[in-house]
């Protein structure tokens, strides 16, 4: 699931999503979980796609986990 939102005063742009536990680690969801994950979108058709990432890989290919972030759940 997905929404956005922008915030015309702050100039900025929201986006939230929400993922399925299962889809990014094996082991239930719990406080002190390291992940490595990274989070991005593909805006427009080609040849003026944009790649945005959470973490950039520093390529066209953003199926690179050596570049992705880690993310720790917290209580």
């Amino acid at each position: 699931e997905v929404k956005a939102r922008v915030d015309s005063a702050k100039k900025v742009w929201i986006g939230e999503m929400r993922i399925p536990m299962d889809k990014i680690d094996r082991r239930p969801a719990a406080a002190g979980n390291l992940m490595r994950v990274n989070f991005y979108r593909l805006q427009g058709p080609p040849p003026d796609r944009v790649f945005v990432s959470w973490r950039p890989t520093g390529a066209k290919n953003y199926h690179i986990p050596e570049a992705f972030g880690s993310l720790k759940l917290e209580k």
